[in-house]
């Protein structure tokens, strides 16, 4: 029973990491997070993992040199003018690292200078038992 109660608690944990949602004054297009990730590559050490569109969803990874499989990912909802970005925190540490929110304060000023309108706001993300 014991068991059971801590793996649904895992289960309904925190994800690793920083979460941002960015609200845009306009609706936004398809290829809005690969427009942001061409400013990221651009001005900080990342390379591009994934990109992809897919039925109107954009969904864009970018990774660095520790971590080439991923360190940052980007996400749209059609037509909707919002979208998210996940800074990853690879220690699994209850609170993000040094690193990770220094990397989550470069993405945010460098989002912010790229769409001057958006509202850019924190948010958790959880696991729930049924997926995240």
């Amino acid at each position: 029973m014991l068991i059971t109660l801590a793996s649904m608690a895992a289960a309904c944990s925190d994800y690793p990491g920083l979460f941002f949602r960015v609200r845009l004054q306009q609706p936004s297009s398809t290829t809005v997070c690969m427009d942001l990730a061409g400013e990221l590559t651009s001005k900080l050490s990342l390379h591009v993992v994934y990109t992809g569109v897919r039925r109107g969803q954009c969904l864009v990874t970018l990774g660095d040199r520790e971590h080439p499989n991923g360190v940052l990912t980007i996400s749209s909802y059609p037509k909707e003018p919002v979208f998210a970005i996940h800074v990853e925190e690879f220690a699994r540490v209850s609170s993000p690292s040094a690193a990770t929110r220094e990397l989550a304060e470069r993405v945010v000023s460098i989002t912010q200078e790229k769409f001057p309108g958006a509202t850019i706001v924190p948010f958790t993300s959880k696991r729930s038992l049924i997926g995240p």
